[in-house]
């Protein structure tokens, strides 16, 4: 193979792998609060995505506390296009505790996001 058709070859390659990361991304947001009085964490994950039964959603969501696991969930699915959400029962935690959420895309990426329980 001549040097210019490596060149082509290689090219074209790389332009299909930088196409399909074109259309995945991380969560854009998390949204989350905590009601002391339930010991309720809600979570809010906006990550739109052109079907949420698809191959692309919010996979994984871990909540630490004070930087220890407390939850991991998978999912197979997103519950709209437009995010993902759960809530997560914290009994330990207290005022001035850290959670700390972090979500995963299944196809790129993922985002953290924090709270100090108040």
């Amino acid at each position: 193979m001549s040097p210019k058709n490596l060149c082509v070859m290689i090219g074209l390659a790389l332009s299909v792998f930088a196409g399909s990361l074109a259309f995945a991304h991380p969560p854009s947001q998390i949204a989350m609060s905590f009601d002391p009085e339930t010991s309720l964490l809600t979570i809010r994950i906006l990550h739109g995505v052109p079907d949420p039964r698809g191959d692309h959603y919010i996979d994984e969501v871990r909540v630490f506390l004070n930087g220890k696991e407390v939850v991991l969930q998978r999912f197979f699915s997103q519950l709209s296009a437009q995010e993902q959400q759960a809530q997560y029962l914290i009994v330990d935690a207290k005022k001035g505790d850290v959670l700390e959420v972090f979500a995963h895309c299944s196809k790129f990426g993922d985002r953290k996001a924090q709270l100090t329980v108040e």
